[in-house]
C-alpha cells in the first residue's frame, strides 16, 4: 500500500496522500464513533465546536490507531516504537467552518505541566495542558489526518508549502516569504485516504465552499518518551 517511494516523498516534502487506504467498512462504524463523541461532547454543556479532542480515550479510534494498518505507514519514518500520542476531530460544516492561517504544528499534548528546560511556553485547550518542546521532539513526530469525507479544492482543503519542514521554527514573516517563492499545494483527498505530514510543514486551511462536513481525524505519532517527567497526554 505504500508508494514506492514513500519514505522520500515524506523526508523531501514534508507530506505524502495516500487514497483508498480504510475501506467504507471501517469508515462508516468509525465516522458513527465520532457522532456519537460529538453528541456526548454537546451534552456534557461543551459548546458545539469543530473540535473533540481526547479521541485516544475511545476504544474504537485507539485500536485503529494502534492498528498494524496506521503503523503500516508510521514505521518507516518513526521505527518499530511508534505509539500514538494525540487524536484530534476536525469537522468543517456550514455552521462551524474556519480558514487557518499559514502556520507550524509547534505544540504537543501532555498530562500535566512541569518545567523542564526547553519546554515552553505553555497554554491550555478543552483542559488538555499543551507546550511547545524543543524542535528536535517535533522533527521526530508525524501526523496521519484520516479523511472521514471527500476533501476536494473548493472544500477547506490543507494547503502546504512542500519542504518548509526542513526550515525549523519559522516566524510569520518567514512563512509569508516561502508561500510567495513556493507555490503551494491543495492536497485533496478521497474519503477513506490519508494525508501523512511533518508537524513543522507550513500549512494553512481555507473556510469550506459547501458540503455538510469535513471531517479529519488528525493522530500524532512519536516514538521517544519526553524527558524531565513529562507525559504524553494519552
Amino acid at each position: 500500500m505504500l508508494p514506492d517511494d514513500y519514505v522520500a516523498q515524506i523526508d523531501r516534502y514534508g507530506f505524502c496522500i495516500v487514497n483508498d487506504v480504510l475501506p467504507l467498512a471501517v469508515v462508516d462504524p468509525l465516522t458513527r464513533v465520532i457522532v456519537r463523541a460529538q453528541q456526548e461532547q454537546a451534552e456534557s454543556g461543551k459548546s458545539i465546536t469543530g473540535y473533540v479532542r481526547k479521541l485516544l480515550g475511545i476504544d474504537e479510534i485507539r485500536a485503529l490507531c494502534c492498528s498494524a494498518l496506521m503503523l503500516h505507514f508510521v514505521t518507516p519514518i518513526l521505527g518499530p516504537h511508534a505509539m500514538p500520542v494525540q487524536a484530534v476531530l476536525y469537522d468543517k460544516t456550514p455552521q462551524s467552518h474556519w480558514s487557518v492561517a499559514w502556520h507550524q504544528d509547534m505544540a504537543i499534548a501532555v498530562k500535566e505541566q512541569i518545567c523542564f528546560e526547553g519546554f515552553g511556553p505553555w497554554s491550555v485547550k478543552d483542559n488538555v495542558v499543551f507546550v511547545q518542546p524543543p524542535i528536535a521532539v517535533l522533527e521526530k513526530m508525524i501526523s496521519v489526518r484520516l479523511h472521514l469525507d471527500d476533501c476536494g479544492s473548493d472544500n477547506g482543503p490543507l494547503r502546504v508549502i512542500p519542504g518548509s519542514h526542513k526550515n525549523g521554527a519559522l516566524y510569520s514573516t518567514d512563512m509569508a516569504r516561502l508561500k510567495n517563492t513556493y507555490s503551494p499545494i491543495a492536497c485533496t483527498v478521497r474519503r477513506g485516504g490519508i494525508l501523512v505530514m511533518r508537524p513543522l510543514l507550513v500549512h494553512s486551511s481555507r473556510d469550506l465552499a459547501h458540503s455538510p462536513h469535513r471531517r479529519i481525524i488528525q493522530v500524532d505519532y512519536a516514538a521517544d518518551e519526553l524527558p524531565g517527567g513529562l507525559q504524553w497526554a494519552q
